[in-house]
């Protein structure tokens, strides 16, 4: 059964009795349920288990709950079949395919997309973040990268501030894939873990150290994959991974198996 949403599909707050809620918790996969919720948008479309999406409702609604949830993405029009074999450059091309995803782009974004970041390289991602909470969440953008203060001076940074259900969150966003093989179905498990710990590890310190007008409930930790293999093994690591680690963030992976724009941004080669 599908459910199709034209409005963010969080738009009120959750109930849920006890025993429902182990019953999600148990939930593994995200082609397993035969509910599913599928929210669009003129540029792309988001499918989720009604499942994973409770999980996430029930971390928002709880300031010391982490969670991990997982969804796909893909675009609402047949993207051009990207190459550089015309002559145009590997930028110009990754350029084409974000310019397809992003034609209806959201003030936010617009705002994501228009200021400097303090990594680089990570434009796309970052917008494409924003516009993927935006239309699933309901997120509001509070603040940019360079927006956001933090003390002391040289602290680990986060992304983006956004407000949901009138509660404000930071948003920390990262990629999950094979630098040398996008198409990579397998990743190194030592690699996930490092990646995982090292990107939650930062958000607990930003999160400690944003000034306090600023300072946000929790965080939500955004971790683009290329494939649904990659999302499992990820989740799969997170589990085992220790309390303090995960703290209470919530993780959301979202899985772009047509998408090369957010993995490839800098690039050299397709």
């Amino acid at each position: 059964m599908f459910v199709f949403l034209e409005a963010p599909i969080t738009t009120a707050p959750l109930t849920c009795e006890k025993k429902e809620r182990k019953r999600i918790g148990k939930s593994t996969n995200t082609s397993s349920s035969s509910s599913k919720i599928l929210s669009y948008t003129e540029d792309f479309n988001l499918l989720m288990n009604a499942e994973e999406l409770i999980k996430i409702q029930l971390a928002l609604e709880n300031n010391f709950k982490p969670t991990i949830a997982v969804h796909s993405f893909s675009s609402t029009k047949k993207l051009q079949k990207l190459n550089n074999n015309s002559g145009a450059t590997v930028d110009n091309v990754l350029w084409e395919e974000f310019n397809q995803l992003t034609e209806h782009l959201s003030e936010g974004g617009e705002r994501i997309l228009n200021e400097p970041n303090a990594g680089g390289g990570s434009t796309f991602s970052e917008v494409l973040s924003f516009e993927v909470l935006h239309k699933l969440l309901g997120a509001e953008l509070l603040c940019t990268e360079m927006e956001l203060i933090y003390y002391p001076i040289g602290s680990k940074k986060t992304d983006y501030s956004v407000k949901i259900n009138g509660k404000k969150y930071g948003v920390s966003v990262t990629r999950c894939f094979d630098y040398m093989n996008l198409k990579a179905e397998k990743l190194s498990e030592k690699y996930i873990k490092f990646l995982l710990e090292k990107k939650l590890s930062g958000v607990q310190l930003s999160s400690e150290n944003i000034v306090k007008k600023q300072r946000w409930e929790k965080q939500i930790l955004h971790i683009w994959v290329p494939n649904e293999n990659v999302a499992n093994q990820t989740r799969s690591v997170y589990r085992k991974m220790k309390s303090r680690c995960k703290a209470n963030t919530i993780v959301i992976i979202t899985v772009a198996s047509e998408t090369q724009c957010v993995f490839l941004e800098g690039s050299n080669t397709l």
